[in-house]
């Protein structure tokens, strides 16, 4: 059923209060519980007043029946969740963070928009909010966690039985990543938190089971905690269970056809890497799954909504290649853009040709170096030899014969592909014949001050 009742209560927020604070807390604990138990007719019934009177999180809620009901409608859940959260409503700046973290709603993925909403909730005391936070920073989308600072907040949180501080707490846990790993609390903290029914959870539990942490491996086990997880709307377990089959993990024979139909399940239900996957299942020329170049890039276009730059980066090929597509360079370009503005080697690398030689832009060879040094020094060995063959490029500016020549022995001594290899050789010998004396010292020095292919965290694109 589509919540037609919701539209135009936006606009009503600032009306004044007719009703005590106890009757409105009351009768907005009443519609939280409506809705936690899919009593969805009556949740609107009782949040609707309130929300017309100025309660801002009966507004909140309403934004989440019309982004989770019967019939979903992210635009006026979007409107009705801003709305809600510009007015103070601690469910709405949670619920607001996490579709900035997914990239739902309509919204482009934005982890430090979605941290500065998680920050507000958690300063009006929401324990959930900084659950989120915390989690947000772990993922290392904002650089390297203080794990120690982390797993300290956590344990705070999981004693209080803060929902997911348990999950969050026994993944750092069973992983180490705080310290020594340990491994028995972990399993039983995330037993506990099945037992509650974090989100999350039961995911977490299955992995430990395939893997053997905190107790013998249990592949059967684990591998039906996931189907349960995925059952219960776990969109990651679902593809979890998809590389099991197409790998061949857990005890399982590699099924491509189990996988998809697994990876399809997860992209359904919104998780970008089930996308990204059936994306790479359908285009890999495997004639387990036959390829389907246009409905893999419409999965590459979700994965990419969902932030995940592999994704972007196959997104900006595909239409730069016209596979699945017409050629599209302006759509290209701005794929790839996104795709190095994550740090993506390959990205780097590609956005630099795009930059030289004029794909969705005006060519200009002056500002594609940085872009190829980029790509090379996180990684990317063809990211160091097209900066070497466009600085010693006499008809091409900029010319750099000394660093040129300094980034092509640099690409020789760590190419690992013979054909690559060869070329570079050939094409270096030519060069070097055209270099002054003083040029090839330079170079040579040069070249052993160069770090080795990922010395260099990636970084954004310049």
């Amino acid at each position: 059923m589509r919540h037609v009742f919701f539209r135009g209560l936006a606009a009503t927020l600032t009306a004044t209060l007719s009703m005590s604070a106890s009757l409105s807390a009351q009768g907005i604990d009443a519609a939280r519980a409506a809705f936690a138990e899919g009593r969805f007719e009556e949740a609107a019934r009782i949040s609707r007043p309130l929300a017309e009177a100025g309660a801002a999180e009966a507004l909140a809620i309403l934004g989440l029946l019309a982004r989770d009901g019967d019939a979903p409608d992210p635009a006026t859940a979007l409107t009705l969740l801003q709305t809600a959260a510009a007015s103070g409503s601690v469910t709405a700046a949670v619920a607001l963070g996490r579709a900035l973290e997914e990239g739902a709603l309509g919204l482009d993925v934005d982890p430090s928009a979605a941290a500065r909403l998680y920050e507000q909730a958690a300063g009006l005391g929401s324990r959930a909010a900084e659950v989120n936070l915390i989690q947000l920073i772990a993922s290392g989308v904002f650089g390297r966690p203080d794990w120690a600072s982390l797993r300290a907040r956590l344990d705070v949180l999981a004693a209080e039985e803060t929902p997911g501080a348990a999950t969050a707490l026994a993944g750092i846990l069973a992983t180490g990543q705080a310290g020594d790993a340990e491994p028995d609390r972990a399993r039983a903290l995330a037993e506990a938190a099945v037992a509650r029914g974090e989100a999350g959870a039961l995911r977490l539990l299955s992995w430990m089971r395939l893997q053997g942490v905190g107790g013998p491996p249990d592949p059967s086990g684990g591998r039906a905690g996931l189907a349960m997880a995925a059952e219960a709307g776990d969109a990651a377990a679902a593809t979890d269970l998809g590389l099991l089959h197409r790998d061949g993990g857990a005890g399982l024979a590699p099924r491509p056809t189990r996988a998809a139909d697994w990876f399809a399940r997860g992209a359904e239900a919104g998780d970008g890497w089930g996308a990204y996957h059936l994306a790479r299942m359908l285009s890999d020329g495997d004639e387990a799954v036959p390829d389907d170049p246009e409905r893999a890039l419409s999965l590459l276009s979700l994965a990419d909504a969902r932030g995940i730059g592999t994704a972007t980066h196959r997104l900006a090929l595909a239409y730069w290649d016209g596979i699945g597509t017409q050629v599209d360079h302006l759509a290209a370009r701005a794929a790839m853009e996104r795709a190095a503005a994550l740090g993506l080697p390959e990205a780097l690398n590609d956005l630099g040709v795009m930059v030289e030689t004029g794909v969705g832009a005006l060519p200009d060879p002056g500002a594609a170096p940085a872009l190829y040094e980029a790509s090379a020094r996180a990684g990317y060995v063809l990211g160091g030899w097209n900066l070497a063959d466009l600085l010693l490029n006499d008809g091409i500016a900029p010319v750099d014969r000394a660093e040129g020549y300094a980034w092509c022995l640099w690409a020789m001594s760590h190419e690992t592909d013979e054909a690559l290899l060869q070329g570079y050789r050939e094409s270096c010998a030519a060069h070097a014949a055209g270099l002054a004396p003083d040029e090839r010292a330079e170079a040579a020095a040069r070249f052993r001050a160069l770090p080795p292919p990922g010395a260099t965290p990636p970084e954004a694109a310049p």
